[in-house]
């Protein structure tokens, strides 16, 4: 599985971190979104794939439940930005399942 970066960054938006990576996962366009809000229930992790040149195509989808971001919260000036890349990682590693 190789990956290649195009675009990554996390900010703090109505109460809600945003985790956003954009890339290249074995020649195909990937992109991975996090939302951290106050509630679990309105927060998720989500994986597309480049289904054309215009459109992505969600074919992953959790709750944060069990993710290690949970314990971010949206008080935090500056959380761990590492465990929005360890999911990151996870959900890559998933879509190259599904695509391979």
């Amino acid at each position: 599985m190789k990956t290649k970066e195009i675009n990554e960054h996390l900010v703090m938006q109505q109460q809600s971190w945003f985790y956003r990576w954009v890339g290249k996962l074995d020649n195909k366009s990937v992109k991975v979104c996090i939302k951290r809000n106050a509630y679990d229930t309105q927060s998720y992790i989500e994986g597309y794939i480049m289904k054309n040149k215009e459109e992505w195509s969600k074919i992953v989808w959790r709750p944060i439940n069990d993710s290690a971001v949970k314990t971010v919260s949206y008080v935090q000036k500056d959380p761990d930005k590492n465990l929005f890349i360890e999911e990151k990682d996870s959900v890559l590693k998933e879509i190259y399942e599904l695509i391979k």
